[in-house]
């Protein structure tokens, strides 16, 4: 039947009919070396078709790997080729086929820059949750940026700081757990979260920034962390004290250590 598809196809276009999607998309269940000869076979039909192309990119095909870019260097528009990238290989899609293993990624690193933002960070978060680090720091982290949801990618302290500004500014600070939880995806160091906190709050002195390390702390932090909320003359600003000893009070509950 698939067959009997391709060798129908005119050619010349993007192929993107549903029939297309349920084909390319049936293709990622089938054995590896008979549908890359069939790719093969049919590709003067398909060379020009982004899911055909990103379907041929997915089985790693040192063969196809070639033809693909050939066929990005004749595009008009490669980026168009790989609009949706990521959903072709079902990346963030429950019950799907999905990447396996770290090296399949790597046949995307000479197109990284024709990626938009959102499919950076749907590959930024399969890294992290596979732990894929290598992967990520090589070849991610000097190419992300903060998308429109106001992501944050945690790469050093400058973008603790940078964070913790913004969750300043944004207050009230109903989006701590979403915060932390955001941080601790990236695989980030907790201990220097805490340690820039620290530094942050020892220069901003302020009611709003001691309540926000303080949730921060009652959230993720241990018993001695509750000197970091304690700077010079934190009991003189308002309510600064009871801050402190309604930390102290949950992280006694929360933790032993």
């Amino acid at each position: 039947m698939l067959e009997n598809y391709l060798k129908g196809l005119k050619g010349g276009s993007d192929q993107r009919s549903n029939m297309d999607h349920a084909v390319s998309d049936l293709m990622m269940y089938l054995d590896p070396v008979a549908i890359g000869n069939l790719l093969l076979k049919y590709w003067e039909k398909i060379k020009d078709s982004s899911l055909y192309i990103q379907t041929a990119l997915y089985f790693s095909n040192p063969s196809l790997l070639k033809l693909v870019e050939a066929s990005v260097q004749e595009s008009d528009n490669p980026n168009k080729l790989f609009e949706h990238i990521v959903f072709q290989w079902g990346i963030g899609v429950e019950g799907t086929h999905g990447v396996k293993n770290e090296q399949q990624l790597l046949v995307l690193v000479p197109y990284l820059s024709l990626l938009g933002d959102s499919q950076f960070s749907m590959l930024w978060d399969l890294c992290n949750k596979n732990g894929w680090l290598e992967f990520r720091r090589e070849y991610l982290d000097g190419m992300v940026k903060s998308d429109k949801e106001r992501k944050i990618y945690y790469l050093d302290n400058e973008d603790i700081r940078s964070a913790l500004d913004r969750e300043l500014k944004f207050g009230p600070h109903y989006s701590v757990d979403f915060f932390v939880e955001n941080y601790l995806k990236a695989n980030a160091s907790l201990q220097a979260l805490l340690s820039v906190a620290r530094e942050w709050l020892d220069e901003k002195k302020s009611i709003e920034a001691l309540n926000l390390i303080a949730q921060i702390i009652a959230v993720v932090g241990k018993r001695k962390d509750i000197e970091i909320l304690k700077f010079d003359n934190y009991g003189q600003l308002e309510g600064g004290a009871q801050i402190v000893e309604d930390t102290k009070f949950v992280l006694y509950r929360r933790t032993l250590t």
